[in-house]
């Protein structure tokens, strides 16, 4: 019996600051929640650990070489490299054999400076096969080159019964919102399901994974992704060309379940305004805000952002630069108190004046509670403890409608709506100077907050 684990799509950020725009993708819990899921695959009795792409969350604009705005890209190159390290220290900490390959959100020719590609090893009986695939023009995967030339050669040779990695999904078809399977998935099905050498095909890349599926004399599975809750990994039995799969969920409930957050509006309460119209290099941190969030962290509050960024809608600037901001801020955070936002949203739309009509709808912006709801929902927060911060009006009118405790800061816009609270029946709402300010008035009121009986 060889029983070969499966770990896939981590999205992982460490020392590369932020984290992933889809708030599901848990990226800085990632090492923690490997480490234990390495754990327990020893516990289970397993042989080795494959890790089938996506280790890392390298941002598209670095993985797309995008020179419009100043990137720190050396910066960049040095904490995916760290990230990687990290991730291989830990999988050399657990003891199993591990085999590791790249998947579109890693930076491959880093990724094999710390992981070398092992094209072809020997494990349990079984020879198993690593092809480092990659995604071309529109994102569409392909096997070419060398990696069509390995699959041909394995596939000649008398060998052991074999297993096929890839990151990418050959079975079944499931481009219809995103290209997830090779263009050329139907003729590599054919080969493996015929060659009489292939029992097992392990994919990565869709997320939500299938079940274990049966060509001919090979089975073909992908694993759902290892970032989003509830944090699944699987586990093969295999004796022969027989094979058993075990499917299993690293938590019954999100980390954040049951934690009051503190919501933040981004540009006037965490940095200047500037910053909004244009890339990273232009972001100006509020004095004091790592050391703030830092206390509301340590203080048991998740840490939102939640942001109208309508300069994508007027066509300023791109989603993608957007979250380079993010990434900036989330960059300031970390050096000055090791903190860092749990999840970030945030609205494109620019009604009447957008640029284009798929940037027209605004009904997901502030005032909406549309993001702060979303947050609740998918991290089981308890709203009723809740706060927002904001410097606008419609960040106030936000935290209201979603039953969350409204808090004002003067920084930003803050001074100009505070002039107008009782305008807009607001004059109930308090107000700090900055979101320094705001964290002792939360925690001021935590203290003050009767013991439960």
């Amino acid at each position: 019996m060889f029983r070969l684990a499966q770990i896939t799509d981590l999205h992982a950020r460490y020392h590369q600051p932020g984290t992933s725009r889809l708030s599901e993708r848990r990226s800085r819990r990632m090492p923690e929640l490997f480490e234990q899921a390495l754990a327990e695959l020893r516990a289970r009795g397993a042989d080795a650990v494959a890790v089938t792409g996506d280790l890392l969350d390298v941002p598209g604009y670095i993985l797309d070489h995008d020179d419009y705005y100043d990137y720190d890209r050396q910066f960049w190159a040095e904490a995916i490299e760290a990230d990687y390290r990290l991730f291989r220290e830990l999988l050399e900490a657990a003891g199993l054999p591990y085999l590791v390959l790249p998947g579109n959100h890693d930076q491959i020719a880093i990724m094999a400076k710390v992981f070398p590609p092992q094209p072809v090893v020997e494990l349990g009986g079984y020879r198993v096969v690593s092809f480092w695939d990659r995604d071309f023009y529109a994102h569409m995967p392909r096997r070419l080159s060398h990696e069509r030339r390995l699959m041909e050669q394995v596939l000649r040779d008398d060998s052991p019964p074999q297993i096929h990695l890839q990151h990418y999904v050959i079975t079944p078809e499931l481009n219809q919102h995103w290209p997830h399977t090779y263009l050329e998935g139907a003729q590599l099905l054919a080969r493996l399901a015929d060659s009489d050498r292939v029992v097992l095909s392990l994919s990565g890349h869709y997320h939500r994974g299938t079940e274990l599926l049966r060509h001919g004399g090979c089975q073909f599975t992908t694993a759902p992704a290892f970032t989003e809750f509830p944090h699944p990994y699987r586990l093969y039995h295999l004796a022969g060309d027989e094979v058993v799969m075990e499917s299993i969920d690293l938590l019954a409930q999100p980390r954040e379940a049951g934690r009051p957050a503190v919501f933040l509006d981004r540009d006037g309460v965490l940095n200047t305004e500037p910053s909004w119209q244009t890339g990273p290099e232009a972001l100006r941190p509020v004095p004091g805000v790592g050391r703030a969030l830092r206390r509301l962290q340590d203080a048991g509050y998740a840490l939102v952002v939640i942001s109208s960024q309508s300069a994508v809608g007027y066509g300023y600037v791109t989603e993608d630069v957007v979250d380079s901001v993010f990434d900036r801020l989330a960059r300031f955070l970390w050096d000055e108190a090791r903190v860092c936002f749990d999840a970030f949203y945030y609205s494109t739309g620019a009604g009447s004046q957008a640029c284009h009509p798929r940037y027209a709808p605004i009904d997901n912006a502030k005032p909406s509670p549309h993001f702060l709801h979303a947050a609740r929902d998918r991290f089981g927060l308890d709203l009723n403890r809740s706060y927002m911060v904001g410097d606008t009006a419609g960040d106030l009118q936000a935290g209201l409608a979603a039953g969350v405790t409204p808090l004002l800061v003067r920084t930003g816009h803050g001074r100009v709506t505070e002039a107008r609270l009782a305008d807009q029946d607001l004059a109930q709402v308090a107000v700090a100077d900055d979101i320094g300010g705001a964290a002792e008035l939360i925690l001021a009121a935590r203290v003050a907050e009767p013991a439960a009986e």
